[in-house]
């Protein structure tokens, strides 16, 4: 227990552990292959506006999944294989688009059914 004054019962020392500092980026998509949710993630430097959407090998645009501000540090949207009518997708080749600022980041996954 630490008292508010920072004091350890019993004596010692509290190690203080600095602020993370993340980079915006996008980390490989989990699971992949997939079947049928896979996990899109990335991680922010600053609170930024987040864009990704989901596109089919022809470069078609099959979902939105996000078009919100995040908080810096790791996260993780997940698709469930679904089209902007939330009807399921076809099996194949899908890339994930991670916009953010000037940041442009693209994932290849595949849906096996």
């Amino acid at each position: 227990m630490v008292h508010m004054n920072g004091a350890v019962p019993g004596g010692g020392i509290i190690e203080v552990v600095p602020n993370v500092v993340y980079e915006t980026g996008m980390q490989p998509v989990v699971p992949n292959p997939y079947n049928p949710t896979t996990e899109i993630r990335f991680t922010l430097k600053d609170s930024e506006r987040v864009e990704i959407s989901i596109y089919d090998i022809r470069g078609r645009r099959v979902v939105e999944l996000t078009d919100e501000v995040f908080s810096n540090g790791p996260h993780s949207v997940p698709w469930h294989s679904q089209d902007q009518s939330g009807q399921r997708v076809a099996s194949g080749v899908y890339f994930a688009r991670l916009k953010v600022g000037e940041y442009r980041f693209t994932r290849r996954m595949m849906l096996v059914k």
